[in-house]
């Protein structure tokens, strides 16, 4: 078996061709199972719902290409765990993509005829597609190329810690510092989600939502639109700048929030609180007063300073 393993490790060129093989019709009475990838445990379309130290342990484990071949007396027989040096990677972009690209040349291969009992004769394959195994016998490729053609213009995309540190220092530009810092604190929150080298495309609406609705959930429709205004201003520049190609926040929409009313005291309660501070905490009467009397909000008072 060892010498169609040595072929998938050395896959270079794109996966479309082999794509062509997927369909689940062409697998109908095969001596085998359609490959699969195991991704330590977890739903790979669940990825971005992950908390922090679930993609860590994930990322822990081992991820291989599994499959099965029928044997002679026609029962499916479980094949051994595909590697091929994935594990190498950290991050789960490259270990997913470059596993979907030994599973859809170990499709190929199976498709064209090979079995993992016999000593296959490599010449099988079509030199004249598209897309083939290069097979060189003495040497392994330190970072196999993953790419599909259409993609390589994404090639120089920027990843989520550079997207928010360029998107930051022009919004610091713009913004007075309270507001900057507020902003600053929500979207670094959002984007600790992610792995910090992963592309910044990797962020989609779905994922905006899932953060949103967790926001709703724990506070306020209030607080929830703000985070999704400070969301939405820095998708803006990413699109202004040319760095995605929309800003999809933009249709999430705004929820009707309903503000408590201001509860007022009665003159009466008014002097009892203001007797009741007088002795037992002055400091606290002077910042009521503060705002009663200057018509401030609670947090431009806390701005004051001696000066």
């Amino acid at each position: 078996m060892s010498k169609y393993f040595l072929a998938l490790q050395k896959v270079h060129d794109s996966v479309h061709d082999f794509e062509l093989f997927e369909d689940k019709t062409t697998l109908m009475k095969k001596k085998f199972s359609e490959p699969k990838i195991f991704t330590g445990g977890v739903d790979i379309k669940d990825w971005n719902k992950l908390k922090k130290a679930e993609k860590e342990k994930a990322l822990s484990k081992e991820w291989y290409v599994y499959y099965s071949f029928r044997q002679e007396d026609g029962k499916l027989k479980r094949m051994p765990n595909v590697k091929a040096g994935a594990n190498r990677y950290n991050t789960k972009k490259e270990r997913y993509e470059y596993l979907k690209t030994i599973k859809n040349a170990l499709l190929f291969l199976l498709n064209k005829g090979l079995n993992p009992y016999e000593n296959n004769d490599l010449s099988l394959l079509d030199e004249n597609l598209k897309t083939r195994v290069l097979i060189k016998e003495n040497t392994i490729p330190t970072k196999p190329h993953l790419i599909p053609e259409k993609e390589n213009l994404k090639k120089n995309e920027l990843t989520v810690k550079e997207a928010v540190e360029y998107a930051l220092k022009i919004k610091q530009s713009i913004l007075a510092s309270n507001n900057f810092k507020n902003l600053e604190n929500r979207i670094r929150k959002f984007t600790s989600r992610f792995h910090q080298e992963e592309p910044i495309s990797i962020i989609d609406k779905n994922s905006v939502l899932t953060y949103l609705n967790e926001i709703l959930i724990n506070n306020s429709p209030r607080t929830r639109n703000n985070h999704r205004t400070d969301l939405s201003s820095f998708f803006q520049v990413l699109e202004d700048n040319d760095i995605i190609e929309n800003n999809f926040i933009k249709k999430i929409p705004i929820l009707k929030s309903k503000p408590e009313k201001n509860k007022t005291y009665t003159p009466k309660q008014e002097k009892e609180v203001f007797e009741f501070l007088e002795k037992n905490d002055p400091l606290l009467l002077l910042y009521i007063k503060f705002i009663s009397y200057n018509f401030l909000r609670p947090v431009e008072v806390n701005r004051l300073r001696i000066k």
